[in-house]
């Protein structure tokens, strides 16, 4: 197939197939077409960027990013990305987390990135081959910057994340565009924290998913009676595994807890509100005065993105994990002591 020359035509024609075929390509989900940065780049002094090309972090290859310990625009692992650093969020632009199918079209736009050998440039986000054409086509970018894949993808979409008004849109051909996506005007850092919103999931529908398994909270059953236990089960998108984070303060304390979509006036609890070895984790109704101790959790982000959970009832010494070993479905959560194991590590995924 002839590689398409234009970006605007390439763009118009994705979208164009969106609205023409009844079964359109998979929406993207979860965090696929978010921003993701982590800390640790040039010596600690800024951070670096990538695009989610998959909905959660558990995938393979889920990142495109480009420098670092890699020279071209690559798709790479999870871990690869950190590089032994600190993970420092999902990130989305100007307080709006673009449409399905707009991520859908963005995570293409990155895939073409990955196939032109583009080369890694700090200086700059972008260099490219200067021509009379308003816009710069995929295969006329010679070098980009981390940060600079971040903005391609989202820019070429309308959706602006910095620059002055006339010069904001890095796929726009120009001396002065370049200049507004140089080194001097923007880091990733500063991408980040001026220019996008930080995904937290305090107060959001997510998925729970577990870094080891890559499966999900579920509720047995599905049931919504008391007493149903929490297992884990390939992540389906179903609504027993969907959970309403609820984010709470009492006493001066701050605690967490899910109600499962398929039965919302119950939360998950640590059975008898129990701090022993191997307690299971139910649904439970919640009283009319509020969660009970048994329901609250505190959530502690560890380096990777992922979250420890740990039980109010056992002080905050135990954390819920998938029995160590187990990958199967309908193996049932519990709690254990807090080992920092990817058992006991989880993923919130928005809905």
């Amino acid at each position: 197939m002839k590689k398409l020359k234009r970006l605007m035509i390439c763009i118009c024609l994705l979208n164009a197939l969106f609205l023409c075929f009844t079964i359109p390509c998979n929406a993207a989900t979860g965090f696929a077409g978010f921003a993701i940065f982590r800390d640790g780049a040039f010596w600690g002094t800024t951070w670096h960027a990538g695009m989610m090309g998959e909905d959660h972090p558990v995938n393979a290859n889920p990142v495109v990013h480009a420098g670092q310990s890699n020279s071209t625009v690559i798709i790479d692992s999870w871990d690869n990305f950190l590089d032994n650093n600190t993970f420092q969020g999902f990130y989305y632009p100007s307080n709006v987390i673009p449409s399905s199918n707009d991520r859908d079209t963005m995570l293409l736009v990155a895939s073409f990135l990955t196939l032109e050998s583009i080369l890694y440039t700090p200086i700059r986000q972008i260099d490219y081959i200067d021509t009379s054409e308003e816009y710069v086509q995929f295969d006329e970018i010679t070098m980009m910057r981390c940060d600079g894949v971040v903005e391609y993808c989202f820019e070429a979409l309308n959706y602006r994340i910095c620059g002055s008004y006339d010069y904001w849109n890095i796929t726009k051909r120009g001396a002065q565009n370049k200049a507004e996506h140089s080194y001097a005007t923007v880091t990733p850092k500063k991408q980040a924290q001026n220019h996008m919103v930080k995904w937290i999931p305090d107060n959001n529908v997510v998925y729970v998913v577990n870094k080891r398994t890559g499966k999900a909270l579920d509720v047995r059953g599905p049931s919504s009676l008391d007493g149903s236990l929490i297992q884990q089960w390939s992540y389906q998108g179903l609504s027993n595994q969907k959970f309403f984070v609820a984010h709470t303060t009492s006493s001066g304390n701050d605690f967490y807890s899910f109600r499962p979509q398929n039965a919302t006036s119950s939360a998950v609890e640590v059975q008898n509100n129990s701090s022993v070895y191997g307690t299971p984790l139910q649904i439970w109704t919640i009283p009319t005065g509020g969660y009970l101790n048994s329901q609250r959790f505190r959530f502690e982000q560890n380096s990777d993105g992922s979250y420890k959970i740990l039980t109010c009832g056992s002080n905050y010494l135990k954390a819920i994990e998938v029995p160590p070993t187990s990958t199967n479905n309908g193996e049932v959560i519990r709690i254990n002591t807090d080992n920092g194991t990817d058992w006991q590590r989880w993923f919130f995924v928005p809905v």
